[in-house]
């Protein structure tokens, strides 16, 4: 399966979204179950488990697998780092389009890329 960089963001958004300190995300393979996580139904029950366990084995979520359900324990300070650089539309629309123009869209450069676009932000912001 191909890695979808948009589900990678949605799962972390998501992830954000719905863990309290008390509180885990239960995503269950019957796709009924999470109709109330608007941003992952537009994917199959085999993307989002295949999405979860790249998240987790790339360090940016802590997570359970059993049989028929994931539980996402939290967003790790990877994680909580690479979905900020990611969340303004228009930072990703940027991200996306030089993974694009360099023909690559591992996460791991993607992460790479994200930082660095936030990076010249920040210069351009200082006028470095």
């Amino acid at each position: 399966m191909k890695l979808n960089q948009d589900l990678i963001r949605d799962i972390l958004l998501t992830t954000e979204e719905q863990i309290t300190y008390s509180k885990i995300l239960i995503i269950n393979w019957d796709k009924k179950e999470n109709q109330k996580l608007n941003l992952l139904t537009p994917y199959t029950s085999d993307e989002i488990f295949y999405h979860l366990q790249q998240a987790c084995k790339s360090n940016l979520i802590e997570a359970k697998f059993n049989e028929d359900f994931i539980s996402v324990l939290d967003l790790t300070p990877k994680g909580h780092s690479y979905l900020e650089n990611i969340r303004n539309d228009n930072n990703w629309i940027k991200i996306k389009s030089i993974a694009n123009n360099l023909g690559t869209k591992s996460l791991d450069a993607m992460i790479q890329i994200s930082s660095n676009v936030i990076t010249e932000l920040i210069k351009s912001h200082f006028n470095f």
